[in-house]
């Protein structure tokens, strides 16, 4: 029977008494490799926070002894705080202690806030050793209370090593580095890494490591995730034209739901083509990709860009025409179609469009219905444009609002004849009817700018003798008829 055995399960002793003994004996322990009774290991487990002797300097032999029984019995140290220094490197030597921060904190030193995977083996190789092999247990301990890297020259040597291992965690690794870890040639470290790399952007968009990524993953939301965030591709230096265009052509093609639009159209103008691309080589999945790659100088302004949008809705093709420059220059029938309401009516569009429309306005006939017709009216009062007498005729057989039909005939009244201004006249409907001939009784008409200059040309063809205003209306006198 040990000494140890003796004291800590046959004698009668007080909790303090054998406490005493217990750690005298351990501060003279003699060699032994004796097994050890059950309760032994359970009461060194429970108590030796108590003995004097781990906070004391002893020699290297009786510090190994006490290690080595330790080892034997079980202990695993809560807290290295209650231990002296020349015991902490052989415990944390045999791995005799929890992981936990405070214990890290003696490790590396009580003045080194980092409790980094780096520093740590800085430390000790043991405590390292350690810590990866418990890698999950680790990371609970620091999560939130430091860096799992802190030095960029340890990056790619420390995530390297955990890779070798096989460990569980190394992308919790790599996510919670210090912000100076980073690596500027993914082909420095393995490809299982990439991706975690890619998605905590620890990585350079160069155009080496994009395209590196891509041949091995193709776009995935990883790597949308860094490109978003870095906005641009660069180290372009040297690279071929040809070779910009296809993966720009590869990233407008992607299926990649997560990479945006707005992403798409500023990496592909980051590659600052010379060459424009082909529409035709790309979905363009909205007017707002094509607008943004226009203002890039990425596609040209022109019809064939706008008629990649033909089959998409009109929001997407209202975004190139506000942002095009060019628009009015290639538009025609065929390209306005079945917007033209769309156009005339959104007062955003630029007025050279809108007058250009009008001038051409009789092409756009087969658009026509009443409310092509009064927005046709609207937006020629507004610039100030006159139309065909021919459309004024389509406006009043339309019933467009009297006040535009009106107006719009003002610059026409001085060569209508009386049969054209009857046509209309009567198309308009209401008691118009009745300008279009003479006749006894009356007439009274909501005050309009535009009938005045009608009255006289009425007057010239001898229907109207004269009116005046009555209130908000106009009396109107007629010639009377010949008996």
């Amino acid at each position: 029977m040990s000494v140890l055995e003796f004291l800590i399960l046959r004698l009668d002793l007080s909790d303090e008494s054998r406490s005493y003994y217990v750690n005298l004996v351990l501060s003279n322990l003699a060699e032994s490799d004796q097994m050890l009774a059950d309760g032994v290991c359970e009461y060194l487990r429970i108590h030796y926070s108590e003995f004097q002797v781990l906070a004391s300097q002893y020699s290297e032999q009786i510090v190994r002894r006490v290690a080595n029984l330790f080892e034997r019995a079980g202990v695993i140290l809560s807290s290295l705080n209650v231990v002296s220094r020349s015991f902490i490197s052989e415990f944390v030597k045999r791995n005799l202690y929890e992981i936990n921060a405070d214990n890290l904190k003696v490790i590396v030193g009580g003045e080194v806030d980092s409790l980094a995977l780096d520093v740590i083996r800085g430390e000790s190789d043991f405590a390292y050793e350690y810590v990866v092999s418990h890698l999950s247990r680790y990371l609970g301990v620091v999560d939130e209370c430091s860096e799992t890297i802190a030095r960029g020259n340890s990056f790619i040597p420390i995530i390297e090593d955990l890779l070798d291992r096989g460990s569980d965690g190394v992308d919790v690794v790599i996510r919670d580095a210090s912000p100076v870890c980073s690596v500027s040639d993914i082909s420095q470290i393995r490809k299982s890494s990439w991706k975690y790399l890619a998605l905590y952007e620890r990585f350079e968009p160069t155009w080496n490591n994009v395209t590196r990524y891509v041949d091995e993953f193709d776009i995935d939301e990883e790597i949308t995730l860094l490109l978003s965030a870095s906005e641009a591709i660069i180290g372009l230096e040297g690279v071929k034209e040809v070779d910009k265009a296809r993966f720009a052509y590869h990233l407008l093609n992607s299926v990649e739901e997560s990479l945006s639009v707005e992403v798409r159209a500023m990496l592909v103008n980051s590659l600052h083509l010379k060459d424009l691309l082909d529409v035709s080589e790309f979905e363009p999945y909205s007017g707002r990709l094509l607008v943004l790659l226009m203002r890039g100088g990425s596609i040209g302004d022109c019809l064939d860009s706008y008629r990649r949008l033909f089959l998409l809705d009109w929001p997407s093709r209202r975004d190139y025409i506000l942002a095009s420059s060019k628009f009015v220059e290639f538009m025609n029938p065929e390209v306005v179609g079945g917007d033209l309401l769309s156009i005339l009516q959104d007062s955003d569009v630029s007025p050279e469009i809108c007058k250009r429309i009008l001038q051409d306005v009789e092409s756009y006939r087969s658009w026509f219905d009443s409310e092509v017709l009064n927005a046709l009216g609207k937006r020629a009062r507004a610039l100030g444009t006159s139309v065909p007498l021919s459309v004024v005729c389509d406006m009043a057989d339309a019933q467009v609002d009297v006040g535009l039909v009106l107006t719009l005939l003002v610059p026409h009244l001085d060569a209508v004849s009386h049969s054209e201004l009857a046509r209309i006249l009567f198309d308009i409907g209401g008691d118009y009817v009745y300008l279009a001939e003479r006749g006894q009784s009356p007439l009274k008409f909501e005050k309009f700018d535009a009938l005045v200059p009608l009255l006289e040309r009425l007057k010239q063809l001898k229907i109207v003798s004269s009116w005046k205003m009555d209130g908000d209306l106009i009396k109107v006198y007629r010639k009377h008829r010949k008996m």
